[in-house]
């Protein structure tokens, strides 16, 4: 049984190993007329773009990677630019090809004595799937320039919201960053660190604005979702109307755009009726 048990083992391995690409091959099988119907159109724009000796913006940090190589010098001689400072905002959705393209700028400016602003938020990063990469704003960056001694500020107050919902944020944060680490400490036995350096401190967040306003209301919906969903978003509209809030004042979000056209049918239907 030993060696049954060894090979059954390492058949494991290998399937868990191989999950990611399996699950991808499924999905591109599914949508392989589609995929084989974007690659034609691509083929013929760039044909087209290399015969009008045009250039797409989006092919831009691949150029410069494929240019650079590392060579710092050649990236600032074929730019024809002189870079003394560098800042960086919303870099949480900074992909993997644009950080290793930023890396050379950054530790040219740096040697030279410059000082450089990188800004962002990891709780908001929301582009792994445009090869976002969020570790390296959560971890990556300090252990890249760490010969340089960076600086790092959190910035604890928010201007943008109400009290009571920069509290019930960071109280919502904090407990589920606990609840996922107490999952992954059940699967591996050892703490998500990375997912607590994350929210490290998100308890800590305070409102510029302290007058104790805001309202939060959150309803769970698991029978009839749809429908029992839909009469509470409406009668809810049609209270904010009444009490005097102005339907400029209302947003309405939705996960799929199918659901918005349903609803926004019902959701005129009431604002024409308090015109």
């Amino acid at each position: 049984l030993v060696p049954i048990h060894s090979d059954f083992c390492n058949l494991v391995d290998t399937i868990n190993n191989s999950i990611a690409e399996y699950n991808s091959a499924v999905l591109s099988r599914q949508y392989l007329y589609e995929l084989n119907l974007l690659a034609s159109i691509r083929q013929q724009i760039d044909n087209d773009n290399l015969r009008l000796n045009r250039f797409i913006m989006a092919d831009t940090c691949t150029l410069l990677s494929q240019m650079g190589q590392g060579d710092t010098s050649f990236v600032f001689e074929k730019t024809g630019s002189t870079i003394s400072h560098v800042m960086i905002d919303e870099s949480q959705d900074t992909s993997r090809l644009q950080w290793r393209n930023l890396n050379i700028i950054l530790l040219e400016t740096l040697s030279q004595g410059k000082e450089s602003l990188i800004v962002g938020d990891v709780k908001q990063a929301i582009y792994r799937w445009r090869n976002g990469d969020w570790q390296f704003l959560n971890s990556k960056l300090k252990e890249i320039f760490r010969t340089f001694s960076p600086a790092e500020k959190n910035l604890d107050t928010n201007y943008r919201s109400k009290q009571n919902i920069v509290g019930f944020n960071s109280r919502i944060f904090k407990s589920t960053a606990d609840i996922v680490n107490s999952h992954y400490m059940s699967l591996f036995g050892t703490d998500y660190n990375d997912l607590l350096l994350a929210y490290k401190g998100v308890e800590l967040q305070k409102a510029n604005d302290n007058s104790n306003q805001g309202h939060i209301d959150i309803r769970l919906y698991f029978n009839d979702y749809i429908g029992n969903r839909t009469d509470a978003v409406l009668a809810t509209i049609r209270n904010y109307l009444d009490s005097g809030l102005e339907p400029k004042d209302i947003t309405l979000l939705f996960r799929g755009n199918k659901e918005i056209q349903e609803q926004s049918k019902k959701a005129n239907a009431i604002l024409n009726q308090s015109n």
